[in-house]
């Protein structure tokens, strides 16, 4: 198991970003407020965990023990995970069973979890898309509908108790409805379901108030 650090490694407040790879493209828009505010951020992501199968199930499944253990140890004051995912064999957004492989001990241990709704997941490589087409914009994109839960069919799926609050960006990422793959002049997605770096920055200022709320100032 990985742990990256990053901010005050003397901070009272810990931020721990755990899950699969799309938990991680939060990092830019998280750590603009650990820097505002001195609060310290570890990364425990694990790439193709979510909805592993086969041998890397087995090792998925020791590692979500190890994340579990170090968490409820290290108590930090906040858990930063998502509360939905995509895999490679939809692209539709569905909660996954094997989250409460975590979630459960940590909800035991009375450690506050924040939940993040997955981003979208295209069926193409966004930059590719935007290369090949000068209406880019509108090809390159995809209708929120067709990737996000309804919303009964997300309280179907989410046990919403087990967070302290739910973040749900989708009206800023895909306004009226339209997942585009820019953001005036910014790139959104680096391949076909993370955010670049720089995008991820420009949230900042919306995920803020989620923190500070968790985290006070």
């Amino acid at each position: 198991m990985r742990v990256c650090e990053y901010g005050d490694e003397n901070s009272e407040k810990t931020i721990a970003i755990v899950g699969t790879s799309t938990a991680g493209q939060w990092f830019e828009a998280i750590t603009a407020s650990a820097d505002k505010y001195g609060w310290k951020v570890q990364v425990i992501v694990r790439e193709g965990c979510t909805y592993a199968i086969e041998s890397s199930a087995r090792f998925c499944e020791t590692w979500r023990e190890a994340v579990a253990t170090k968490l409820v140890v290290d108590n930090p004051a906040l858990v930063i995970m998502e509360t939905t995912h995509s895999n490679k064999e939809s692209t539709r957004e569905k909660a996954s069973p094997l989250d409460q492989k975590i979630i459960k001990p940590l909800v035991a241990a009375g450690i506050p979890i924040l939940g993040i709704r997955s981003t979208a997941r295209f069926s193409f490589l966004v930059p590719d898309c935007i290369a090949a087409n000068a209406d880019f914009e509108t090809i390159c994109g995809i209708d929120a509908s067709d990737f996000f839960l309804t919303p009964s069919e997300f309280a179907e799926q989410v046990n919403e108790s087990q967070f302290i609050e739910i973040v749900d960006l989708t009206p800023v990422i895909c306004p009226n409805g339209f997942c585009s793959p820019v953001d005036e002049n910014i790139i959104r997605y680096v391949d076909n379901k993370h955010f670049t770096a720089t995008y991820s920055a420009t949230l900042a200022d919306e995920l803020e108030p989620f923190l500070v709320r968790a985290l006070g100032n």
